[in-house]
């Protein structure tokens, strides 16, 4: 009864946080690469900003946010698998 009544509508807020801190530590990552001097896509968007290379700034800007954006579908696609109800409010 527990699984069944509480586990699932209890999933919702933790599958949804979940995925916000994956996106969080997307960008503390990014952080990180840059403070550490480690070969990541932080440095080459630093060294786009400081050479003025605004195709690769708008590259990997678009790149972050479909990534951000796949993630947050991700996360409605687990939930509709996890609450079926969740269906019908989509539509």
């Amino acid at each position: 009864m527990i699984t069944r009544h509480a586990l699932k509508p209890a999933l919702m807020p933790i599958i949804t946080m979940l995925g916000m801190t994956f996106a969080w530590l997307l960008g503390g990552a990014l952080i990180i690469e840059i403070i550490y001097g480690l070969p990541g896509i932080g440095n080459i968007i630093i060294k786009a900003v400081q050479m003025k290379d605004t195709p690769v700034i708008m590259a990997i800007t678009i790149f972050l946010a479909v990534l951000y954006k796949l993630i947050m579908l991700a996360v409605d696609i687990i939930q509709v698998v996890v609450d079926p109800r969740l269906k019908n409010r989509l539509g």
